[in-house]
């Protein structure tokens, strides 16, 4: 009995097995690759506009008049400064700072 096609045929099998393998896997890896980007940017973003609110914050206390905007709790408007934020209440952690 003749052997050659059948193992030609295993051989053939076993290469496009591995060939759709090797083909999943660099798809998944560029998929995986594409997720991470956008969830880094997605991330950088989030960043960003926390630090543009809090230097926006910041500027509206810098203020003389304090801030004046209307979302602002009552009580802190027209002050200098949070009460929490005055040199007199930060406590003792302040000299290991």
């Amino acid at each position: 009995m003749d052997r050659l096609p059948l193992l030609s045929t295993l051989a053939g099998a076993a290469i496009g097995i591995v060939a759709t393998l090797i083909a999943d896997r660099n798809r998944w890896k560029r998929e995986d690759d594409k997720e991470a980007l956008r969830l880094r940017l997605d991330i950088y973003t989030q960043y960003t506009s926390a630090v543009k609110v809090l230097g926006e914050t910041l500027r509206a206390l810098g203020r003389p008049d304090g801030p004046s905007q209307g979302w602002w709790p009552r009580r802190y408007r027209g002050h200098h400064a949070f009460p929490m934020l005055r040199s007199d209440r930060l406590g003792p952690g302040r000299r290991e700072l």
